[in-house]
């Protein structure tokens, strides 16, 4: 495994406050996306995505070459869980679902040449994009647009509504409530995964094993709504993408869009390696 591309960016441009990360070890790669939290708690000065990503990276340096999926879900899981019980929380985040610490990612295992998608992170295999569709950000991501292309229909110049973003403040009950869903099989079409301290259903897990011609593999959170085969081209993407719809209502749909100030509407990370075309 030879990382050929990098690259991990604030939509801030302050590093500072970054929730994305990326992983490269000899036996695993990945990106993760540490989700923005629901709530105001922090776990010593960081936030609830910081520590989740943080924790989860830590946890893949620890993880047994020949994990399967399961165990590697189990091992990142009990990775934030410890960390509910270091902070005496336990029961709080077990009934408050927008209190936890969550995270996803896209994971690659070199020695079952697998990658694995918990959340929704993303893959591009050979030009086959591998993306997760989940129903609650779709719901969630159409009624921002609705609500501020309604705005801007009523006259609401476009500084305005990204200055202030109601329609983020419209959803922002969805996005607290989504939680219940989340790790939630019994949710039905709500249903979708994270890494949050608790199981995570194996079927809502993407498994994709990789033939054996495939020599390179691109890892990336959703930062880049556009993923490309090389880092220029997703970075002129989404480049585009904000110049054009910098509220981000249009074909690429967010819940959250371009602030005023800031160089992206989403922390991005962005992994390309190439891979031997050994296998079990």
């Amino acid at each position: 495994m030879k990382t050929e591309e990098i690259n991990v960016i604030s939509k801030t441009g302050r590093p500072d406050a970054c929730e994305d990360l990326v992983y490269i070890g000899q036996y695993y790669a990945a990106v993760i996306d540490g989700t923005t939290s629901k709530t105001n708690r922090t776990w010593n000065g960081r936030t609830g995505g910081q520590i989740a990503g943080t924790l989860v990276k830590g946890a893949l340096g620890k993880l047994h070459p020949e994990a399967t999926f399961k165990e590697a879900a189990e091992a990142l899981t009990s990775a934030i869980h410890e960390l509910y019980i270091s902070f005496d929380c336990l029961e709080t985040v077990r009934h408050e679902p927008m209190e936890r610490a969550t995270a996803t990612a896209a994971i690659y295992s070199g020695f079952r040449r697998e990658i694995w998608l918990i959340g929704d992170c993303q893959a591009l295999v050979d030009g086959q994009l591998i993306r997760p569709q989940h129903y609650v950000d779709e719901v969630s991501s159409a009624a921002r647009a609705m609500y501020l292309s309604s705005e801007l229909m009523r006259g609401v110049d476009i500084s305005v509504l990204r200055e202030t973003d109601p329609g983020l403040a419209y959803i922002s009950g969805l996005l607290k409530r989504q939680t219940d869903f989340q790790n939630n099989y019994a949710a039905g079409q709500y249903f979708y995964t994270a890494v949050d301290g608790f199981p995570i259903p194996a079927n809502g897990i993407v498994v994709w094993g990789l033939p054996t011609h495939v020599n390179s593999v691109v890892l990336a959170t959703d930062g880049y709504p556009a993923l490309r085969e090389s880092l220029a081209e997703s970075e002129a993407a989404l480049a585009d993408i904000l110049t054009f719809d910098p509220l981000m209502i249009g074909v690429y749909r967010s819940t959250k869009g371009l602030r005023p100030g800031d160089i992206s509407f989403d922390d991005r990370a962005y992994l390309r390696i190439s891979i031997s075309d050994t296998s079990l």
